[in-house]
């Protein structure tokens, strides 16, 4: 017996669909994102964030854009320390 058309094409999509989810899946890597603030709430641009593992003692950093936003990207799974300056 053959299959509708609508049938074979959903179950096609639904396959392609959760390919690329289990792919990012796989990095074992993470970020860290945040906004620098002062203790009245402003927003600090140019701060030079750092996330340090603990383990390692290798440091990562970032610096907060014009709005206070930073991300530290390509961290592996670990603890960290943060601290921004």
């Amino acid at each position: 017996m053959r299959r509708p058309f609508l049938l074979n094409a959903f179950v096609l999509f639904a396959i392609v669909s959760l390919l690329p989810a289990g792919a990012a899946a796989q990095t074992g890597a993470g970020s860290l994102t945040g906004i620098v603030a002062d203790q009245s709430g402003a927003t600090v641009p140019g701060a030079t964030v750092t996330a340090t593992n603990q383990a390692t003692n290798v440091t990562y950093t970032a610096t907060s854009n014009n709005a206070g936003n930073y991300t530290v990207t390509s961290l592996p799974v670990s603890s960290k320390k943060n601290s921004c300056l």
